[in-house]
């Protein structure tokens, strides 16, 4: 039984789960995962007296949801009820159990699927206890003579609560061995106290806060359409990580004082500046940022044009002596929509910084930057590979500006201070 179940699950993977498939890793963790399942439910038939099934439903199977659903996704979790469901038939010959275990299984799907902060987690757990006892009453209510529906209700609920606990436990040690990007990697990759994120706050402070910022902004468009918000967060907080290397040679770390790119010409201005993707990728490899977060270091510029110092270069000499490749980034274009938001959120961020530096923003105003770069990057095609539909940036660009407007609100002009405009006009400060 137990090889023709497997057999099953071999060929289902193969056939409908191509990706899964093609990585070794991911489908040794899966049969690892089958493993301890039949462990699992070998222990507890073991425990089970004669005469007394109730005991049965304490079975751990929620955990096996718990970490399909985050190592993998909600189709593999559901797939891991069967091998669960059939070893608890094996092991305990109750039918009750079984249909419990399949069913502790897909209870927790729901809550840690969308799962973005250690409290969603922990009400994760308690909800599917409270799913899980009750639940467990009514099959020991259904399939068993004997009246042991209030122990199945107890024991279930414990089965929930130990089924989490075993789960969620024993999930950053597997993370981490197997090298995945989980909601917990990405929960400790946004904590400020992250070393690589402190080093960008002692080095660069300017691009901390614009990294802060733009991770802002990626949270809140990926929630906008339904894409991973935690993971746009932390790429956002990653992506300039290579500009720790030479501070200085970025605006927003210069503070007053002189540019260096005023000496330089272009081409050599669009070398050091491309530096910092090469230089990022680097330190994050140092650090050992998850290779799903790091890849926005890549991709956050795509292969866009350095504008600024192409233009400067026409300024200096005729088109035809320019190449435009001389002022392209070397990155690639964005793989997924996390990375494409990433790359709108970094462009939008610095030019509604550059509209504030220059003129109190408005609304209009925010808004037609925002157009403005999306429209750039789909001109130029940085889009082409994310998977965004027309749909997806309309939704993306309401966020955005939204976001944006709440940032850049207007605040009370107090009075005495340097440069008050109300202290040189002599009105009253208004809202």
């Amino acid at each position: 039984v137990v090889a023709a179940v497997v057999g099953l699950l071999v060929l289902f993977l193969r056939r409908n789960r191509p990706k899964l498939w093609m990585q070794p890793k991911l489908l040794f963790l899966f049969g690892l995962l089958i493993v301890l399942a039949a462990v699992s439910a070998r222990l507890v038939g073991s425990l089970i007296p004669d005469g007394n099934s109730a005991l049965g439903y304490i079975m751990p199977a929620a955990a096996f949801g718990y970490l399909g659903g985050i190592l993998f996704d909600t189709r593999a979790a559901v797939l891991m009820s069967i091998p669960v469901a059939v070893f608890a038939g094996i092991t305990t010959g109750d039918i009750g159990i079984v249909v419990f275990s399949a069913a502790s299984v897909l209870a927790p799907l729901p809550f840690v699927s969308k799962a973005a902060s250690m409290r969603d987690l922990r009400v994760a757990i308690l909800y599917t206890a409270l799913i899980t006892g009750p639940f467990a009453a009514a099959v020991a209510w259904f399939f068993t003579e004997n009246n042991v529906t209030g122990e199945a209700a107890l024991f279930g609920f414990g089965g929930g609560l130990l089924g989490g606990l075993v789960g969620l436990g024993i999930l950053p040690y597997v993370d981490n061995a197997f090298g995945l990007t989980t909601t917990l990697t990405l929960l400790d990759l946004t904590d400020r106290n992250h070393p690589a994120l402190r080093l960008l706050e002692e080095r660069a402070p300017g691009t901390f806060n614009h990294s802060m910022l733009v991770g802002t902004l990626a949270g809140r468009a990926a929630r906008a359409i339904d894409a991973n918000p935690l993971l746009a967060e932390a790429a956002a907080y990653y992506h300039d990580l290579g500009k720790t290397e030479n501070p200085h040679l970025f605006i927003e770390n210069q503070f007053g004082a002189a540019n260096p790119h005023n000496w330089m010409s272009p081409e050599e201005s669009a070398a050091v500046i491309r530096n910092h993707v090469t230089d990022g990728i680097r330190i994050a490899r140092e650090h050992r940022i998850p290779p799903d977060v790091a890849i926005g270091i890549r991709q956050h510029h795509g292969t866009s044009l350095m504008r600024f110092f192409y233009h400067k270069a026409l300024e200096d000499r005729p088109s035809d002596d320019v190449n435009t490749d001389d002022f392209r980034h070397i990155g690639q274009k964005p793989q997924s929509r996390e990375m494409a938001i990433v790359m709108l959120c970094d462009a939008i961020e610095a030019a509604a910084r550059s509209l504030a530096y220059l003129d109190n923003p408005t609304a209009d105003g925010l808004r037609k930057i925002v157009e403005q770069v999306v429209g750039e990057k789909l001109e130029d095609g940085q889009l082409d590979e994310s998977a965004l539909t027309f749909g997806d940036l309309t939704r993306v660009k309401e966020a955005l500006v939204d976001a944006l407007i709440s940032h850049y609100h207007h605040r009370i002009v107090y009075p005495n201070f340097p440069g008050s405009a109300a202290e040189e006009s002599g009105e009253e400060p208004v809202l």
